[in-house]
């Protein structure tokens, strides 16, 4: 057997050249990582930058590979080539899918494919649900009265029978900025910048409680208002007629809507032993989780939204521990092109989390100009930049394909065109992990599957 020269400079030089190609490979097939730069998809993912350069910023692993074999499905976090500057990468959430008709009304995003189908809210999983509730931070505070009630930490404690209201006045829940970030975050973000939001009321809320009844509490009663409507769910109490059951109520103050209830069984509430109660109104469907229990109860669309949560006890007292409420995101069509779509085929709607300061499918328009008869499209900004940027009488401006162009002010503007979708062939990859930052002092720890 003749014996193999070695050429080391050679097969050094083969053993790089090998790695790069396949790390080249990996990264346009397989996977990718990327950073996210602004908060466009909060709470799903974070981006913040403060005064002196740093931040927080998610760093996130993209499936590549999946979208080579499938098409994208609805709801999918996607990273995609933006359509009004190709050389930029955007990731938002995929709502609307070929043929669909969407329309965004009173905070929701609804979808039919023709116009003999009635127009139906698109609901999420409970896996994207999980990553999209805000938890709600600074609409106002608990009021009490009548009782004796006072706040211990996250705990609500009636020493007798009762009532406690959030928010305190005639104040409604809203689509504050800062909810869903961690409070800490939050404070540093709305110090830093004048914030959108705060202007719409929202309905769809989801109330978390430990509950533990006192031996002399006969009923205690969550109540998420909507409007004029009052969903009420009633918890026999240890005090109460034995075989009590739990009761889901929709009553209206004005009378326009009759009356339900819905019964479950009896309550395992003991005076001094804790339950778990979740309820929540979304989309349009009451759930009331109570231990292994839970009752659901399909409601009208309500065109009030103003809200807020009533916790009440009868006969006597009770614990509500760790007390959280949360909203979901309310959809808004400010600076919409309008407020319906139709999807064509091979196209996709976008939509960021952040309904409040996102940049998607909403808003989207090619705006140009008209400069030695040539057409130049691009979007109205360069990053956080008006585009074009004007200087010593000159425009620079940035087309859809990412080439600058550089021409006198005074250029012919061409009529702007709609642009709200994403051709199937720009879109990259499936958001799949998010695995950094942690940020301690800020109460950040970032690492898990982007739902």
């Amino acid at each position: 057997m003749t014996a193999r020269r070695f050429h080391p400079w050679r097969d050094n030089l083969e053993a790089v050249t090998m790695a790069l190609v396949v790390a080249v490979l990996f990264k346009y097939f397989v996977v990718e990582a990327y950073k996210i730069p602004t908060g466009s998809m909060q709470p799903t993912l974070f981006g913040w930058q403060n005064e002196d350069g740093g931040g927080i910023y998610d760093r996130i692993l993209v499936d590549k590979a999946s979208y080579h074999w499938r098409d994208p499905e609805r709801f999918e976090v996607c990273v995609f080539r933006y359509p009004l500057d190709r050389s930029k990468n955007f990731i938002k959430r995929l709502w609307g899918l070929p043929g669909d008709r969407l329309r965004i009304r009173h905070g929701d995003v609804w979808c039919r494919r023709s116009d003999a189908e009635p127009w139906a809210i698109l609901r999420r999983p409970p896996s994207v649900l999980s990553s999209t509730w805000l938890e709600v931070r600074d609409d106002g505070r608990w009021a009490f009265g009548p009782g004796t009630w006072e706040e211990q930490g996250g705990d609500l404690v009636a020493a007798e029978a009762g009532l406690a209201s959030f928010p305190e006045g005639e104040h409604s829940v809203r689509d504050n900025y800062t909810d869903g970030y961690p409070p800490k975050l939050g404070e540093l973000i709305a110090a830093q910048r004048s914030l959108p939001g705060n202007s719409h009321s929202v309905g769809d809320l989801r109330l978390r409680v430990r509950l533990t009844p006192e031996a002399d509490c006969e009923e205690v009663r969550l109540q998420l208002h909507e409007g004029t409507r009052r969903y009420t769910a009633v918890l026999p109490g240890p005090a109460a007629p034995e075989g009590s059951p739990i009761l889901l109520r929709l009553s209206d103050t004005t009378h326009r809507l009759d009356p339900q209830e819905l019964e479950g069984a009896p309550p395992a509430l003991r005076a001094g032993t804790e339950a778990l109660v979740v309820f929540e109104n979304l989309d349009d469907v009451l759930t009331l989780h109570v231990g292994d229990q839970e009752l659901r109860l399909a409601v009208e669309p309500a065109r009030d939204q103003r809200s807020r949560v009533v916790l009440e006890t009868v006969g006597g007292g009770a614990r509500f521990a760790d007390t959280s409420l949360w909203r979901d995101i309310y959809y808004t069509t400010a600076d919409a092109t309008h407020e319906e779509f139709q999807i064509p085929e091979g196209h996709y709607f976008m939509l960021g989390d952040n309904t409040l300061d996102s940049r998607d499918s909403r808003s989207w328009r090619l705006k140009g100009y008209k400069v030695d008869g040539e057409r130049l499209r691009g979007s109205g900004y360069d990053g956080d930049e008006l585009n074009p940027q004007v200087q010593d009488g000159l425009c620079f401006y940035r087309d859809e394909y990412g080439e600058r162009h550089v021409f006198p002010v005074g250029a012919e503007q061409i009529v702007p065109l709609d642009a709200p979708f994403v051709p199937r062939q720009m879109i990259a990859g499936r958001a799949l992990l998010v695995f950094w930052p942690y940020a301690p002092s800020l109460d950040v720890y970032r690492l898990g599957w982007i739902r």
